[in-house]
Parts: structure tokens; C-alpha cells; sequence
């Protein structure tokens, strides 16, 4: 299950099962914005990145909150090559106000990937997150950041990485936790 894992959570979704109850919470969220004005200013516009921050806060400020799943916590299941795991369709994730690692990342990329943002996962050692792709080339400016804002150089094109169970804290807190686990543990990006 461990090679299948990553190919699980990725699979394509009806998108009416997301979008009809996240609208209103893409409609009335604009928490976190005021807190990156600066480094828009130092990175400059970009949609994708954009929509990442909006849908970040978005979720966010859903009342959803991280519950281990009691029945195959993904530590199990990453450790395991026979290990069969529980990943919950972003629906029922909403509808449950919480999951664990794996559901919640499988929501936010899959809100991600409805609007066109390129997602990946990221593994570590008995978790799982997001990174997306804001379709900016790496440069110095990246370079340039606080070392708590790390990004992903893949093939030239700068990448996020986002700790889902975060969110709530908003985009920066969640990038800045994001980098922290990259930096701390060996990871694997799948793509």
C-alpha cells in the first residue's frame, strides 16, 4: 500500500461533492491576507500563490480539526507495505469537521487542483502534507527569505510546502511549519 498511498489520495474527485459547501467560506474568507502584503511586495503578484494563501486561510477558518484515525493512523500505514489505510474524500471530511493528516491533505489538494493549482505530496517518516506549485521560477528573491519560508526548487519552479494540520493558523504559520518538518526529517516529494 505504501508505493499506492500518495496515487490514493491524488485521485480525481467529483468536484460538486468540494465546491458547493467550501463556496461560502471562499466567499467570506480573506483572513491572513493582511499578513503577507510585505512579501507580495517582495515576491510580487502571482495568481497561483495567490489562491494558495486564499484557499489556505479558507480552509483554515473552517471548523474542522485534526482527529487521528483510530482504525489506521498513517503512521501505520507509511511504516507498513500491507498496511491498508482509511483516506476520507474531502466530503465527508467536511462533513465529519476533521481527519487525520492524510484527509486533511486530501482536501486542501483537492480544493487546490479544482482551481488549477498544481499540488504534491510530501512524506516523511509517519506523515503527510502538501506542497504547491505557484508556477514562479526560483530565483535569488527566494533565496532571500527568512530561512523559516522555505520553498522547493523542482525543476526550476518554486514550490510550497504546507503543513495541513496548520491551516488554522494561517498560511505563513502553516508555510513556516511546512519548511520546519522539511528541514527536520527525510522526505520524499510525489508529484
Amino acid at each position: 500500500i505504501e508505493e499506492h498511498f500518495p496515487e490514493m489520495i491524488m485521485s480525481d474527485l467529483p468536484e460538486s461533492l468540494l465546491m458547493d459547501e467550501f463556496q461560502e467560506h471562499l466567499d467570506s474568507s480573506d483572513e491572513g491576507f493582511g499578513a503577507v502584503k510585505e512579501f507580495f511586495e517582495l515576491i510580487g503578484d502571482n495568481e497561483e500563490l495567490a489562491n494558495g494563501i486564499y484557499i489556505c486561510n479558507s480552509v483554515g477558518s473552517l471548523p474542522i480539526s485534526y482527529i487521528a484515525d483510530p482504525k489506521t493512523p498513517v503512521v501505520e500505514n507509511l511504516q507498513n507495505k500491507y498496511a491498508i489505510g482509511t483516506v476520507r474524500f474531502p466530503f465527508e471530511t467536511l462533513e465529519f469537521k476533521g481527519g487525520d493528516c492524510d484527509d486533511l491533505t486530501t482536501l486542501l489538494c483537492s480544493l487546490m487542483e479544482s482551481c488549477g493549482i498544481q499540488t504534491a505530496l510530501i512524506t516523511t517518516p509517519g506523515h503527510i502534507f502538501v506542497a504547491f506549485n505557484t508556477k514562479m521560477t526560483y530565483s535569488k528573491t527566494w533565496e532571500n527569505l527568512s530561512e523559516e519560508y522555505g520553498v522547493l526548487d523542482v525543476d526550476g519552479t518554486v514550490w510550497i510546502p504546507i503543513e495541513v494540520t496548520a491551516v488554522g493558523k494561517g498560511f505563513l504559520e502553516a508555510w513556516k511549519i511546512g519548511t520546519s518538518i522539511l528541514m527536520a526529517e527525510d522526505f520524499e516529494f510525489v508529484s
